[in-house]
C-alpha cells in the first residue's frame, strides 16, 4: 500500500490520513505512536512529502526501532569473536564462513562419501540411495543434508568437504520398517539394508519429513 502511495494520482491527505508517525508494539501488547521528525504526529502525509515519509518511515523499522536490540546482539557477538580477523571479511564471505555454502552439489558428495559393515558405492542399497537422491528437487536434497549433518547447506568450499559416512545395519528381512539413524556430529547414516528400492524411499522419506534437532516430531 505504501509503494502504491508514491505512484497515486489522487489526494494522499485525505486518501491515506497518515501523519509523519511510526506505530510499535511493546512487549506487553500496547501499541504507540512514534514521531519520524520534529512535530511528525502534527504534520500530514501529502503528495509533495509522501516519498520523505516513506523513506522516513523505512530507517525507523531497519534501523531506530531496533538499534537497541541490535547493539545488544553486536556487543554479544564481539564479545564472543574479539578478533581483527573478521575485518578482512567482506559480507558475503563472512556469510559464507558461517552459514555455509547454499549450493549443493550431490555428485561431490557422493564421491566423497565412505561406506561401513559391508556397504560400498556398488551395493544396491547405496546406489538406490545416490540414484533417488539425484532425482529429487532441491527442497529434499537439503532435508536430507539436515537430517545427516544438521545443516541445510554445504561446509565452505563445498560437498566435497563433507565426508558422510554410510553404515550398514540389520540384515534384508529385519529391516523392513526401520527408519535410518544418523549421528549429525560426524555425518554419520545408519543406513538399514532395506530389502527394495521402495522400502528404502518409504523410510527415508517418513525420516526425512519427521526429523527435527534430535527426535521426531
Amino acid at each position: 500500500r505504501r509503494v502504491h502511495g508514491l505512484r497515486f494520482e489522487g489526494d494522499v491527505e485525505a486518501t491515506y490520513c497518515r501523519t509523519f508517525e511510526a506505530e510499535i508494539v511493546r512487549v506487553d501488547g500496547s501499541r504507540v505512536l512514534v514521531p519520524l521528525c520534529d512535530g511528525g504526529a502534527d504534520r500530514a502525509v501529502t503528495a509533495d512529502n509522501r516519498a520523505e515519509f516513506v523513506a522516513r518511515l523505512v530507517a525507523f523499522t531497519l534501523a531506530d526501532s531496533v538499534a537497541e536490540q541490535y547493539a545488544a546482539l553486536r556487543s554479544g557477538f564481539e564479545l564472543v569473536t574479539r578478533s581483527f580477523a573478521l575485518q578482512l571479511f567482506t559480507e558475503d564471505e563472512l556469510e559464507l564462513a558461517v552459514c555455509g555454502d547454499p549450493v549443493l552439489d550431490f555428485v561431490a558428495l557422493e564421491a566423497a562419501a565412505t561406506y561401513r559393515s559391508g556397504y560400498s558405492a556398488e551395493h544396491p542399497v547405496v546406489r538406490w540411495l545416490w540414484e533417488w537422491l539425484r532425482s529429487q528437487s532441491d527442497e529434499t536434497r537439503r532435508k536430507f543434508l539436515w537430517f545427516v549433518s544438521g545443516s541445510r547447506r554445504a561446509p565452505v568450499g563445498g560437498l566435497k568437504n563433507l565426508t558422510i559416512t554410510i553404515d550398514r545395519s540389520g540384515a534384508p528381512d529385519d529391516e523392513r520398517m526401520r527408519l535410518p539413524q544418523v549421528s549429525t556430529c560426524f555425518a554419520y547414516l545408519v543406513l538399514p539394508e532395506y530389502p527394495s528400492r521402495d522400502a528404502l524411499v518409504a523410510a527415508l522419506s517418513t525420516a526425512l519429513d519427521n526429523c527435527e534437532g534430535f527426535a521426531l516430531r
